[in-house]
């Protein structure tokens, strides 16, 4: 099976001996495995996503990432250079197919799925290295935004900080917009107001 799955092998001289090592000894594999994810694993941890939605009214999501409305969520500007970066997320039930074990799978097959169990997210991200260009980490953990990405804050409808955050943005980002969500009545929705 690993024969068919490697169809280069064919070609290669040491094809045939690497495939009969696999199919009577599982120690290599196992091995290759080990270490390829590993490897995968210190790649990953080079890297940091930032994930978006284009739903600010998803009230799972003000639930799940939001400290159950009491957060904020940050608004951008799909026309900006670092936002239109995004790559969407594919939602599946299995996980990305790998197969070669002797072969590093592609990170972004791995950071950019997920379970189809969280469809409702319609997420997006943006995956940023230690490596030089718009998607640069910098201070650590961070990522600089270009002006004008940011162009509005949402504070959860059940946050009690909207005069705290308004006042902070009017000091240090003027041009960005304050919002709140607001919950409709007797309905399971939200409604963004300026």
């Amino acid at each position: 099976m690993i024969d068919t799955l490697l169809p280069t092998w064919r070609t290669d001289p040491i094809g045939p001996l690497a495939s009969d090592k696999l199919f009577s000894d599982d120690e290599p594999f196992v091995r290759a495995v080990q270490g390829l994810s590993e490897s995968l694993a210190k790649e990953i941890a080079l890297r940091r996503i930032k994930c978006l939605t284009p739903s600010p009214c998803s009230t799972l999501m003000w639930s799940h990432y939001a400290d159950g409305h009491r957060g904020i969520c940050l608004e951008f500007d799909r026309g900006n250079d670092l936002i239109g970066t995004t790559q969407q997320v594919k939602y599946r039930k299995t996980y990305p197919e790998w197969t070669n074990p002797y072969e590093m799978p592609n990170p972004l097959d791995l950071i950019l799925t997920k379970s189809e169990e969280w469809w409702y997210e319609r997420e997006w991200r943006i995956v940023a290295t230690p490596l030089d260009g718009p998607l640069k980490i910098c201070n650590a953990d961070f990522v600089r935004l270009p002006d004008g990405a940011l162009t509005a804050i949402i504070v959860g409808a059940a946050s009690s900080c909207y005069d705290e955050v308004t006042s902070i943005v009017r000091t240090h980002a003027p041009t960005v917009l304050v919002k709140r969500a607001r919950k409709v009545p007797y309905s399971y929705s939200l409604v963004i107001e300026d």
